[in-house]
């Protein structure tokens, strides 16, 4: 899809826990992920909580980049909805997942993100945390991802 293998792996699509969600409600609320691709190597990625799906709002909006180094290497730019950059991300492919790595620091409106994502044609798995200055989790939990299929 849109002419290299980044893409081929295809992360724009739809991703719902709705598995984890029902086997663990206490922890997990229903996330709706859907990537989809703008233009060139723009995409938007919108993330909403099941119950809001599709009349409200999603709770996070972002714009990303990707350009591709080797058959098995992608830098990954993302950026606030004003195209202001945020956070980096190189993926790498392991055999059976683009595995992603923060590049330098995460800092979003005062607070340092640590980022794991990981996708196939199949399952996206993301785990994000927020900690504040003091270094308090502010948002998250560590060790706790989410596990999305991917939806038609």
């Amino acid at each position: 899809m849109h002419g290299d293998l980044f893409m081929n792996f295809n992360i724009i699509g739809q991703y719902l826990n709705q598995k984890q969600a029902f086997s663990n409600p206490a922890f997990y609320a229903m996330i709706r992920v859907i990537y989809k691709h703008i233009e060139g190597n723009k995409l938007q990625s919108e993330n909403w909580y099941e119950y809001l799906y599709p009349t409200g709002e999603p709770y996070k909006k972002e714009y990303h980049t990707y350009n591709q180094i080797t058959s098995t290497e992608v830098n990954f730019q993302s950026y606030n909805m004003d195209w202001e950059p945020t956070c980096r991300f190189k993926f790498i492919w392991d055999g059976s997942f683009w595995v992603s790595s923060r590049v330098g620091e995460c800092v979003v409106k005062g607070v340092r993100i640590e980022s794991i994502a990981k996708f196939n044609d199949e399952v996206y798995i993301s785990e994000d945390t927020g900690y504040d200055k003091q270094g308090n989790i502010v948002f998250g939990r560590v060790g706790m991802p989410f596990i999305f299929d991917r939806i038609p």
